[in-house]
């Protein structure tokens, strides 16, 4: 029989490596995003924990979700402080490989098609 630690260490592995992703409560473990440009190779970004109730998800689908939740968390709003208004924006970029140039994750997203309802992605 396979022990419990066997199959969570498994389960951590393929996301790290980008082969599957994990959705718990509407939070989905695939990709990392980073604040900045990373100066490491790309990988996953695994929970802790794997709990009994989490989702195991094929990679097209956690990108697809992971990219609906990003851009879901993306703002722009006017935030006024004292006798001047500030714009805070919040905003997502992909970085190409060899590019220091971001292209923003939503013109990929309309480029390939658009967000269609309940924010899901063509």
């Amino acid at each position: 029989m396979i022990e419990d630690r066997h199959l969570t260490d498994a389960i951590k592995r393929a996301i790290l490596d980008l082969k599957i992703g994990l959705e718990r409560d509407g939070e989905v473990f695939f990709k990392k995003v980073y604040t900045e440009v990373p100066d490491v190779e790309e990988e996953g970004n695994p929970p802790s924990a794997v709990k009994p109730r989490d989702l195991i998800l094929p990679r097209e689908v956690a990108l697809h979700r992971q990219v609906c939740n990003l851009l879901k968390n993306e703002k722009d709003i006017i935030v006024p402080k004292g006798d001047k208004d500030y714009r805070i924006k919040t905003w997502y970029e992909v970085y190409p490989p060899s590019s220091s140039v971001g292209i923003p994750l939503r013109s990929i997203v309309e480029e390939n098609g658009g967000v269609q309802g309940e924010g899901r992605v063509r």
